[in-house]
């Protein structure tokens, strides 16, 4: 696998080429804010897709798929693709793909070079589509948590990326969580407001880190007077996270904790083990992970439909056209059929629906 950092004199020249033709084409290719449809993202390691999947895609017109590609690592020193989506299904046809890279914080905090990294990252992501039969994108949508420390440098990548993706006519967009409400404005054509992993996921005393109305209530009056073009991203998974003691220990995947033989309720949404046994854990192609031991505390997150409605009116009483177009998070059976699949269409179509 090639390093980020490291390219050849030729490659090198055509990368430089590229930047170049944005810095050129920019003046005339401001595409702007262009988001149409309903949309939902996907992100799992790998590409398939489930008949009550491909049915929702369907019944609900999905037209957008935000579709999580690889993510950019810091590797001793060289950024590296990690991650990287593996292709066991197609897209159904008619749904526009738009390729979502994300950022870890080690690689724009390591020392690694990243001057051209905005170029590679369009180049590995054309190269994906491609080698698996889809169109160059017309949009490309970049993931990163920065703060001010890495902000400068953030924002150089994106100003490069952008330039690229003018230089075709098309667009870039990045993610804007809640404590960059009160930022600088990344350079990108739109953000998307992350309304999900909002609390503190490895405090044990937290309720819902997932989503909670009190915890994103402050940060509306910053969201009133955001002036980038944004919309919104609403969850729909739950997930079960694993402390032992009061240590954070791992999300888990493959525990039910309404089993009574495993687990016993202990506080609303608390569950203690009751016996050993595997943990698959998130991120985790294989299924496997750790393990479980009798007294370690399972927290079981879901965001309940009210929650979801109130956090939606709440979003368009600041800004309504961040409530205008919303983006489900994401795509997986399980989720889906935790609502109710009218309320979903309801949220889709960024309707209230308390």
């Amino acid at each position: 696998m090639k390093a980020f950092g490291k390219i050849d004199l030729t490659e090198m020249a055509l990368l430089f080429l590229v930047i170049l033709g944005g810095s050129i084409f920019q003046g005339c290719s401001d595409t702007g804010h262009h988001v149409e449809g309903k949309s939902i993202y996907y992100w799992r390691t790998v590409l398939k897709l489930s008949d009550t999947e491909r049915s929702f895609l369907h019944q609900n017109d999905i037209s957008t798929l935000y579709l999580h590609l690889f993510d950019v690592r810091d590797i001793n020193d060289e950024l590296m693709p990690a991650s990287t989506l593996l292709f066991r299904d197609s897209i159904p046809s008619g749904v526009r793909i738009v390729p979502v890279v994300f950022i870890e914080p080690s690689a724009l905090n390591g020392r690694a070079p990243v001057d051209l990294l905005a170029a590679r990252i369009v180049k590995r992501v054309d190269d994906i589509l491609a080698g698996n039969g889809y169109d160059m994108p017309d949009e490309l949508q970049i993931d990163f948590d920065w703060t001010v420390s890495n902000r400068d440098k953030y924002f150089k990548i994106l100003e490069s990326a952008r330039q690229i993706m003018h230089s075709r006519d098309g667009q870039l967009s990045t993610t804007i969580r809640l404590h960059q409400l009160t930022d600088k404005l990344p350079p990108v054509d739109y953000g998307v407001l992350m309304m999900y992993n909002v609390g503190n996921i490895t405090d044990v005393k937290e309720k819902n880190s997932i989503l909670d109305r009190n915890t994103v209530q402050p940060y509306m009056k910053a969201l009133s007077r955001y002036e980038l073009p944004i919309v919104t991203a609403l969850p729909i998974y739950s997930w079960n996270i694993v402390f032992s003691g009061n240590e954070f220990k791992a999300i888990a995947h493959s525990v039910n904790p309404k089993d009574t033989t495993m687990f016993l309720p202990v506080d609303s949404g608390l569950y203690r083990c009751l016996k050993y046994a595997p943990l698959a854990m998130a991120g985790s192609r294989d299924g496997s992970g750790g393990r479980i031991y009798p007294g370690d505390v399972v927290r079981h997150e879901f965001v309940a439909p009210d929650v979801l409605a109130g956090v939606l009116d709440d979003i368009r009483q600041a800004n309504r056209k961040a409530a205008s177009h919303i983006i489900l998070y994401h795509l997986d059976e399980k989720s889906l059929q935790q609502y109710d699949p009218e309320f979903l269409q309801k949220l889709l179509d960024g309707v209230y629906c308390h």
